[in-house]
């Protein structure tokens, strides 16, 4: 669950242990206050990283001076992770976390959207409930909220909140909604390598329609597993059928190999998926000279480059022989290289904002370890030691 192209589908949201922990704490804190008629403010918020192909949801709660805070990371499959579906994960992460505590509660969030369809209430949203995006958050947060109404513990009504308040005046002036707001927007980001990361949770209820999809290898988006189609399922179903006739005919014209790794997910437009390279690179799956070899039969093998290094591999495990990218001193790498860092460097100081920008963009530079030619010191300072040994 913790390393690339690896998430939960359908995974359990009380079993998650963030939600455990931010609900242990909210309920101590509500036991606590043992206040009959507890006013509670929130704020959720979502953001997507990689041009859609990864993101999270986070919460704050607030129990009198004290914060309730939580994350959970997310990941698409078959389209682009929306910040609409990152924003209903945070508003779902107050609801659960709340689900037993009595209060009257407030959640703002930036997204008006998410606002409009909560607080509408679910006959609103069932006429073509097929064609809606992230039904499947839509109906779970209804179905706490119905949950909270019939045990008699509070409604929780969302407001919109409007975002980016540092766009529109200083810090200093902020009011507590927008310094909570940049807070949990703050939240966003905080989520652990090793967390859990979810495509989709588990329904609360089972009285409605679920389409679920297998891809085909062809299509790099996780073969071999089956995940709930959770935008227009008619516009699904279109496009998946497109996708694989052109598939199965760059089979039969090109090979598989082709049609994996040369078209990858054709048919698929940039609104509805992950860039192809995007998903070649979380899989592992780059074309490299060895790895072709590998599908042409070779299972052991070696290639020399033109710079001189013999790369060489073992039982199919090719993978590793694409860091010699970095290390290559052919003259081609090497001009890629330094364009690299060039754009690394560029994008570091318009992206700092501090007095010091050259030091701290020197700083991130020295990490990265690239060079103004195209070097990386630290694969230079490996083949220095292969050559002594």
């Amino acid at each position: 669950m913790s390393h690339a192209a690896h998430a939960l589908v359908h995974g359990e949201l009380f079993d998650d242990p963030e939600v455990r922990r931010a609900t242990s704490e909210a309920e101590k804190l509500a036991e606590t206050l043992n206040d009959g008629k507890l006013r509670l403010d929130a704020y959720s918020d979502g953001g997507v990283a990689g041009s859609g192909s990864e993101g999270s949801g986070a919460a704050i709660i607030r129990f009198k001076g004290t914060d309730v805070t939580l994350n959970i990371r997310l990941v698409p499959v078959g389209r682009r992770l929306s910040s609409g579906r990152a924003e209903w994960v945070g508003l779902l992460l107050i609801l659960a976390v709340l689900r037993r505590i009595k209060a009257t509660v407030t959640v703002r969030l930036d997204n008006i959207q998410v606002v409009n369809a909560y607080n509408d209430g679910q006959w609103s949203y069932e006429r073509n409930l097929l064609r809606r995006n992230d039904r499947d958050l839509a109906l779970m947060c209804w179905n706490l909220m119905a949950a909270r109404e019939h045990d008699g513990l509070g409604r929780i009504e969302a407001k919109h909140q409007r975002g980016h308040a540092e766009r529109r005046k200083k810090r200093a002036d902020f009011d507590t909604h927008e310094v909570y707001n940049d807070k949990v927007d703050a939240a966003t980001h905080t989520a652990r390598e090793n967390d859990a990361v979810y495509v989709s949770f588990a329904p609360l209820s089972t009285d409605r329609t679920v389409v679920w999809y297998e891809p085909l290898e062809t299509e790099n988006v996780g073969a071999g597993t089956a995940y709930e189609v959770t935008s227009d399922a008619y516009r699904h179903i279109t496009l998946a059928s497109q996708r694989r006739t052109a598939n199965r005919r760059s089979v039969e014209k090109d090979g598989l190999f082709l049609s994996t790794f040369s078209q990858g997910a054709l048919g698929r437009s940039a609104k509805e998926g992950t860039a192809v390279r995007t998903t070649k690179m979380m899989h592992g799956h780059l074309p490299t000279a060895a790895r072709m070899a590998m599908w042409g039969g070779d299972k052991d093998g070696s290639l020399d480059c033109a710079c001189g290094t013999t790369l060489e591999w073992e039982n199919g495990k090719v993978a590793h022989l694409q860091n010699h990218m970095y290390a290559c001193g052919c003259p081609e790498e090497r001009t890629a290289r330094a364009r690299w860092a060039t754009a690394v460097r560029s994008l570091t100081k318009a992206a700092v904002k501090h007095d010091r920008v050259d030091e701290v963009t020197n700083a991130i530079m020295a990490c990265w370890g690239a060079d103004r030619t195209g070097d990386i010191a630290t694969c230079l300072l490996y083949i220095s030691d292969a050559a002594d040994e």
